[in-house]
């Protein structure tokens, strides 16, 4: 599959789901919690990402805020990590934009998660 269908698909992918990329990024921007302690923001994106069938593991490496989600293909493939901040500064809030990274990657793994069956040609396992 050429790289103009992928990120198409990916695309679509992700615009079918912006009002939940949306509400998310809205609802940890309006509860801002700081480092270590963002466990409503934690929760919020493993719930969207569950909802959409990744598997969760939370409070990784002694961090009761950190998580994994991982989403297994049919076959080897690639592996693909992306990583997000989503605290907030003490006395400002959320104007380092982390709510919006937290979403934006949170749309990433989406896209990508529609793209998964039908890549296996076009990137060859490691």
């Amino acid at each position: 599959m050429e790289v103009r269908k992928l990120k198409v698909q990916a695309g679509n992918a992700v615009d079918s789901v912006t009002e939940e990329l949306v509400d998310l990024s809205q609802r940890i921007q309006a509860h801002p919690e700081t480092a270590y302690e963002e466990f409503q923001a934690a929760c919020w994106i493993t719930d969207v990402l569950e909802r959409h069938g990744f598997e969760v593991q939370r409070g990784l490496a002694g961090v009761e805020t950190a998580f994994v989600a991982r989403l297994a293909g049919k076959t080897v493939g690639p592996r693909v990590a992306l990583v997000a901040e989503y605290d907030a500064l003490a006395g400002v809030g959320h104007g380092c934009g982390h709510n919006l990274i937290a979403a934006g990657a949170v749309g990433a793994a989406l896209g990508l998660k529609a793209l998964m069956p039908g890549c296996r040609a076009y990137f060859p396992p490691y």
